[in-house]
C-alpha cells in the first residue's frame, strides 16, 4: 500500500467512526429527551391517587396542610353549596399538578352522627392564593373522588 492509499484509509475509517459516534450519541440523546418528555407527562395534569386521611399513614403536617385550605374557603364553598356545613372535616384527597395545585377533598359537613359529604375542588397558585372552583354536594363516605 502507499502512502496515499494509507492515508485515503485512515481518513475514511475515521469519518466512519466519527459518523457512528454522532449516531449513537443522536439516538442517546433523543432517548433522554424522549424520557425526560414521559417523566413529564406523568407529573402534570393527571389527578394523584386518593390519599386517606384516616389510614394513619398521612403526617400531622399533610393532616394540616388540608385542613387549613378547607378552612380558608369554607365561606366561599358554603355559598357555592347554597347552605352552611356543621363542620368541613376533610377525609381524602387527591391533587392535580397544573398551574399551581387543584386539590380535590373530600369532606364531612356535619356534627358526629350526620355523615353528609361533599368534594371540594380548589385551586392553589404558585403564589398562595386559594379559590374554590367547583363543589359536589350530596356524596356518601363510599363515593369515590373523581375528576370533576
Amino acid at each position: 500500500m502507499t502512502t496515499s492509499s494509507n492515508e485515503s484509509l485512515f481518513r475514511s475509517s475515521f469519518y466512519h467512526i466519527t459518523a457512528n459516534k454522532l449516531v449513537l450519541l443522536g439516538v442517546l440523546l433523543l432517548g433522554i429527551i424522549g424520557a425526560s418528555m414521559a417523566a413529564e407527562k406523568k407529573r402534570m395534569g393527571g389527578m394523584t391517587g386518593v390519599t386517606s386521611l384516616d389510614n394513619g399513614l398521612v403526617s400531622d403536617e399533610e393532616k394540616n396542610l388540608i385542613q387549613g385550605l378547607l378552612d380558608k374557603v369554607k365561606p366561599d364553598a358554603e355559598l357555592e353549596a347554597r347552605r352552611k356545613f356543621e363542620e368541613l372535616t376533610p377525609v381524602a384527597y387527591a391533587t392535580q399538578l397544573v398551574n399551581g395545585v387543584n386539590y380535590f377533598i373530600k369532606a364531612n359537613t356535619g356534627g358526629t352522627g350526620d355523615k353528609r359529604y361533599v368534594v371540594i375542588r380548589l385551586h392553589k397558585s404558585f403564589g398562595g392564593d386559594v379559590t374554590v372552583h367547583s363543589i359536589q354536594v350530596d356524596k356518601t363516605e363510599a363515593d369515590p373522588i373523581t375528576y370533576f
